[in-house]
C-alpha cells in the first residue's frame, strides 16, 4: 500500500518519543476490506517498524461489517530495551561475585538444614561440583 508508511511511521516515532519499556500496541483503521492484501500489509508494517527501531511481536488485521479494516500492531522498542539492559549491567559491578554469593548461600542452607534436623540429606553431585568451583575462585 502506498500511504501505509505515511500513516504508520509517525505512530512508531511517537512511541519512540514516549520512551516506554515493554510491549506497545498501535491500532490503525483502514477504510475498506483489505483481506486480499493482508500479507502485504503485515510485511510492510513489519518493515516500517524495523526501520524505526522496533521489534514486531505480532501484526493482525480484523475486518468488520462497517467497511473498515482494523490493524493491531504489537511491538517492542528495541533501542529502549538495549538501553535498559546496559543500565542493568552497569548496576551489577561484579556479576561473578553475585553468582558466587548466591551459590554459597544455597550450599550453606543445605548444610544448615542437615545440621538443624539431623537429616543426612546428601549433597547432589551438582552441589559438590559447585562447591569445588567456588573453592577455586
Amino acid at each position: 500500500m502506498k500511504n501505509l508508511k505515511v500513516m504508520i511511521e509517525p505512530l512508531f516515532e511517537s512511541l519512540k518519543a514516549e520512551y516506554l519499556l515493554g510491549r506497545q500496541t498501535i491500532k490503525v483503521s483502514l477504510s475498506g476490506n483489505h483481506e486480499p492484501s493482508e500479507l502485504e500489509i503485515v510485511k510492510e508494517v513489519e518493515e516500517i517498524g524495523f526501520d524505526c527501531g522496533f521489534r514486531m511481536d505480532g501484526v493482525s488485521l480484523i475486518y468488520d461489517d462497517d467497511g473498515f479494516t482494523r490493524v493491531f500492531i504489537h511491538c517492542y522498542d528495541a533501542d529502549r530495551i538495549m538501553d535498559h539492559i546496559k543500565s542493568l549491567e552497569g548496576q551489577v559491578e561484579r556479576p561473578n561475585q553475585v553468582l558466587k554469593s548466591a551459590l554459597n548461600k544455597a550450599i550453606t542452607m543445605l548444610e544448615d538444614y542437615n545440621n538443624m534436623y539431623g537429616d543426612l540429606t546428601p549433597k547432589t553431585q551438582e552441589i559438590n561440583d559447585l562447591d569445588e568451583i567456588l573453592k577455586l575462585h
